[in-house]
């Protein structure tokens, strides 16, 4: 997991990362210095619960969203059995990012998302 995490940390604009749990609970993250792990997971937790609840009301699923707020980005994404959550720059073009984000994902997903 940690393989993965260091991945997306080498692409441009990215300023962290991590995977946690379908409840809520942090697997592994590596994040910047200006992010605090416990503010970001309680905040994709509270997003995931949110989203997911509003798109099962729809009879619906989701593969990822993104938040755009005005300190940056953040990438949230089902891996099956946890979440890959990727906090970016603002400005970030993600057309570079997006990819990588689609690998990590595949990887994280054939790794077990929880283990």
């Amino acid at each position: 997991m940690r393989s993965v995490l260091r991945a997306l940390a080498d692409v441009p604009g990215v300023r962290g990362s991590m995977v946690v749990t379908q409840d809520g609970i942090v697997v592994d993250s590596l994040l910047g210095r200006s992010l605090r792990e416990e503010v970001v997971g309680a905040m994709a937790a509270s997003l995931i619960l949110g989203t997911r609840r509003a798109v099962e009301a729809a009879r619906q699923s989701f593969e990822s969203f993104s938040l755009v707020s005005t300190h940056g980005k953040m990438i949230v994404a089902d891996t099956g059995s946890a979440f890959l959550i990727v906090v970016l720059d603002r400005n970030i073009d993600l057309g570079h990012a997006e990819l990588e984000i689609r690998s990590a994902v595949r990887k994280v997903k054939s790794l077990g998302g929880a283990e």
